[in-house]
């Protein structure tokens, strides 16, 4: 699998002469934590020749503007980045909207959080087995960035149950935003439970665009999605340097920061919890320790 991905600058126009279709499968709009217009999000794909997977956060507001646009010819994955209630982000992707809006619809958008863009109250497995019932394919999302949105870890400590992994078709082995390492052990662990795998972006600023693709063998959203299934796709792109990866998550923090108790609670809950739990245990285990030496 290592050599179906590549970590550099993807050259777009060679990739799109070679016969691929390519699209960033990681961007957020408006709709999430970003102030990005869709319309702004297909001119530039547009100029740049490629698809967009606008993958709001538990919103299908940035796809339904986006499509909207006339004159365009710009290939828009319908999809949704989805934050489960165990913690781990899971991008859905779906053929057409009516599956996508059904899915929102029915099962995730009476199930937000008093932060809309964080913790829903679905669960991954149930992600994953819903999704099916709509030809969904899912990706974890930069599944190695850090402990809380690891489906490995959390599976490993009970908060998930293992046969997620039976659904799951996808892992986001390179996510824009995040660093190298971490999608190095992305790729590595895509390669270890033989998933598909993709690439976005995770873009929150226009500039970002297409600096991470997917791309396959395709002629429409439709057989690249196909393709993405039965695990015959490439990813190309470059992790953000730090001073945009800053720009970024500023952009971000001002959307949460309207919700700033509920972001504390949830990312105690998901993870800071089981810090707090795993260093009072070490502490209670060194105390035992030093008690039976003297």
């Amino acid at each position: 699998m290592i050599e179906k991905v590549h970590f550099g600058k993807p050259q777009l126009k060679k990739i799109k002469e070679e016969g691929f279709f390519l699209a960033d499968m990681h961007f957020h709009s408006k709709y999430s934590d970003t102030y990005t217009r869709p319309r702004s999000i297909v001119k530039r794909a547009a100029k740049l020749g490629i698809g967009v997977a606008i993958t709001d956060h538990n919103h299908i507001g940035g796809y339904v503007e986006a499509a909207k646009e006339k004159n365009s010819n710009v290939p828009l994955i319908p999809g949704i980045e989805i934050s489960t209630k165990q913690g781990p982000h899971l991008l859905a992707y779906f053929y057409t909207f009516k599956d996508m809006e059904q899915f929102y619809e029915k099962h995730l958008k009476d199930k937000k959080g008093k932060n809309p863009y964080m913790a829903t109250r679905m669960k991954a497995e149930e992600v994953v087995e819903l999704c099916k019932d709509y030809n969904g394919i899912v990706s974890a999302a930069h599944p190695k960035a850090m402990t809380l949105w690891d489906v490995q870890r959390k599976i490993a400590a009970g908060k998930i149950d293992d046969s997620i992994m039976k659904g799951l078709d996808c892992a986001e082995v390179l996510c824009g935003l995040i660093l190298r390492k971490m999608n190095l052990r992305a790729l590595s662990w895509a390669e270890e439970k033989t998933l598909g795998i993709t690439g976005g972006s995770d873009g929150h600023t226009l500039i970002k665009l297409g600096s991470v693709v997917t791309y396959a063998k395709a002629d429409n959203v439709g057989s690249f999605l196909d393709s993405l299934r039965k695990k015959k796709s490439y990813v190309s792109g470059i992790e953000t340097r730090m001073l945009p990866r800053a720009l970024s998550y500023s952009k971000a923090i001002t959307k949460h920061s309207r919700y700033v108790g509920p972001s504390v609670m949830i990312h105690y809950k998901l993870g800071l919890r089981d810090g707090f739990n795993n260093i009072k245990d070490k502490l209670s285990s060194r105390r035992q320790r030093l008690k039976i030496r003297k």
